[in-house]
C-alpha cells in the first residue's frame, strides 16, 4: 500500500468517527497492560555486532495514540517524557502499544524515534537510536562489511576493565575498521557500543557513548493491547498510565530477541518463550556481547554466584511486573508537581517526537514507492572534525578521563586518531570466557547497583 492510499484510507476512517454514532464516538477504548511484552528501545536495546532489519510484518500499524505523562515527574537531572509506540506482538499476532515512559536522558545525546516503513516485503520497523549532539538524526552509508567481532583475543589488564566491541566507521574513503579494547569501568554507567541500524534509505550509523545503570534510566510504564478496534479510532481518547512496570535484568524477567531490536519483560515461561522467539537475557548474554551483561559482570567480580544466581532468576518464583502508579512513592521514587508550563513543554517535546517518526515513515514510504535507494556516500559515520581522538568517549564532565587500558600504535583512519585503541586479533575466543569484562579478584559487590523495581534515576 502507498503511501498516498494509505492517507486516503486513514482519512476516510476519521470521517467515518467524526460521523459515527454517539455512542460509538463516546465509547474509551479499555487498554490492558500486558505482564509481557517488548520494552521501549529508549530505555534499553540489544546490541549485535552484524545487525539485519527487523522482521517485516503483513498488516499495517495504526496511527499513534494520543498520550500524556502523569503530572509528577521523577526527581532527576535530565528527565523527558519519551513516547510510545506501536509493535507487532507474534503471540497476539496484532499491533501492541509500547507505552511512553520518563527517562534520564545520557550526557550529550537526545532520542530520535524509530519509524513504521514500507517495503516489498511488507512494513518494517526502524529502530530509533540516542543521536550525540554533532550528528545528524539519520547518516545514511552504504551497508557496512562484516564484523568479524569475536571478543577479546587477551584477557582484561585488571579485575575492573571492561571490554567494547570493535567497530566498522566510514568515511570519504570507504570503511575502516577499529578493533575492540578494554577501557575502564564506570560505576553507575554502561558503555553502549556504536552500531549500525538498517532503513529502506540506507544504514543508519549510531555512535557509541555512556549511559545509566538500568535501574537508574528512568520509570517505565507497560505495553498495552488496545484490540482490533482500536484502529477504527476513538476521538478525544488521551492515554494515561496507570502501572508501572518493576524490572531488574539480574532478578529475571527480561529476555532478548535475536531477531528484532528490542528487549523484552515479562514471565515467557515454556511454550511461550519459544513462541515469542525469545531467550533469557543471562543465557543470551553469555554467549553474545550486551553492554550491561559486560558491566554487570566487572561490578559482580567479587561475587562467584551471581552468574548462577542470575541464570537461575526467573520463572513461577518471578513477582509480579506490573504495580498500580498510586503505589509509587511507597517504592521511594522521588517525584516533583510539574507546573502547567512545564508539563506543556513535556508534550510539545513528545508530540515533537511523534510526528518527527511520522514523517520519516512518510518518506520512506515515498521513496520506495519511487524506487528510490538515498545513501550519502560521502558522510563520515564519525561525523567528527578532522583530529578527533576516539579516546574522548571516555572524557566526562567530572573531570574524570578513563583512557583504555592497552595502548599501542595504531592508524591513524582519515585524520580520525585510534592511536590508544589496539589492534586486537578477532580470535574465536567467544564472550563466555571468563577473562571477557571479569577477574575473580577484588570484592566489590552489586549491591549498589541492582534494584528490584525501576526506581527514580539515583547516582551512583
Amino acid at each position: 500500500m502507498t503511501y498516498p492510499v494509505r492517507m486516503m484510507l486513514l482519512a476516510s476512517f476519521a470521517v467515518f468517527s467524526f460521523h459515527a454514532p454517539k455512542a460509538f464516538a463516546d465509547r474509551d477504548p479499555n487498554p490492558q497492560p500486558l505482564e509481557r511484552g517488548p520494552l521501549h528501545e529508549a530505555f534499553a536495546m540489544p546490541w549485535q555486532a552484524n545487525p539485519g532489519a527487523n522482521p517485516a510484518i503483513n498488516q499495517t500499524p495504526p496511527e499513534p495514540i494520543r498520550e500524556e505523562p502523569p503530572d509528577q515527574i521523577p526527581a532527576g537531572k535530565n528527565v523527558k517524557w519519551i513516547p510510545g509506540y506501536w509493535q507487532f506482538d507474534t503471540e497476539k499476532k496484532d499491533f501492541v502499544w509500547v507505552g511512553g515512559f520518563w527517562r534520564e536522558v545520557p550526557d550529550g545525546r537526545r532520542w530520535v524515534p524509530g519509524y513504521w516503513a514500507e517495503t516489498s516485503a511488507g512494513n518494517r520497523w526502524v529502530s530509533g537510536h540516542w543521536a550525540a549532539a554533532q550528528e545528524p538524526d539519520y547518516q545514511y552509508v552504504p551497508t557496512p562489511p562484516q564484523n568479524a567481532e569475536a571478543g577479546p583475543s587477551t584477557p582484561a589488564p585488571d579485575s575492573s576493565s571492561v571490554y567494547i566491541p570493535g567497530s566498522w566507521l566510514y568515511s570519504d574513503n570507504g570503511y575502516a575498521y577499529r578493533p575492540g579494547y578494554w577501557t575502564g569501568y564506570r560505576p553507575g554507567y554502561v558503555w553502549v557500543p556504536s552500531t549500525y541500524i538498517w532503513s529502506p534509505l540506507g544504514w543508519i550509523f549510531a555512535s557509541g557513548y555512556w549511559d545509566y545503570w538500568w535501574a537508574t534510566r528512568g520509570l517505565l510504564y507497560p505495553s498495552l493491547y488496545f484490540g482490533e478496534g482500536f484502529r477504527y479510532g476513538y476521538p478525544g481518547y488521551v492515554y494515561r498510565p496507570n502501572y508501572f512496570l518493576r524490572i531488574n535484568p539480574l532478578a529475571g524477567g527480561v529476555y532478548v530477541n535475536p531477531l528484532a531490536s528490542h528487549y523484552y519483560y515479562g514471565n515467557y515461561a515454556g511454550s511461550n518463550l519459544r513462541q515469542a522467539g525469545l531467550t533469557s537475557w543471562a543465557d543470551y548474554s553469555t554467549g553474545a556481547y550486551d553492554p550491561l551483561f559486560a558491566s554487570a559482570r566487572v561490578a559482580n567480580r567479587g561475587n562467584s554466584q551471581w552468574l548462577a544466581n542470575a541464570q537461575g532468576a526467573g520463572g513461577s518464583g518471578m513477582p509480579a511486573f506490573l504495580t498500580a502508579t498510586q503505589q509509587l512513592r511507597s517504592s521511594g521514587v522521588q517525584f516533583t508537581q510539574l507546573t502547567s508550563q512545564q508539563r506543556q513543554a513535556q508534550l510539545q517535546s513528545a508530540q515533537q517526537l511523534v510526528l518527527q517518526s511520522q514523517r520519516f515513515s512518510q518518506q520512506a514510504s515515498r521513496n520506495f514507492s519511487a524506487g528510490a535507494n538515498n545513501f550519502s556516500r560521502g558522510l563520515a559515520t564519525s561525523n567528527f572534525s578532522p583530529g578527533f581522538n576516539a579516546n574522548s568517549h571516555a572524557n566526562f564532565s567530572n573531570g574524570a578521563n578513563y583512557i583504555p587500558r592497552m595502548n599501542v600504535p595504531g592508524a591513524n583512519f582519515n585524520g580520525l586518531n585510534f592511536a590508544n585503541h589496539p589492534s586486537f586479533s578477532t580470535g574465536g575466543s567467544g564472550f563466555a570466557r571468563p577473562s571477557f569484562g571479569f577477574s575473580s579478584s577484588s570484592n566489590s559487590s552489586f549491591s549498589n547497583h541492582s534494584s528490584s523495581h525501576s526506581g527514580g534515576p539515583n547516582r551512583h
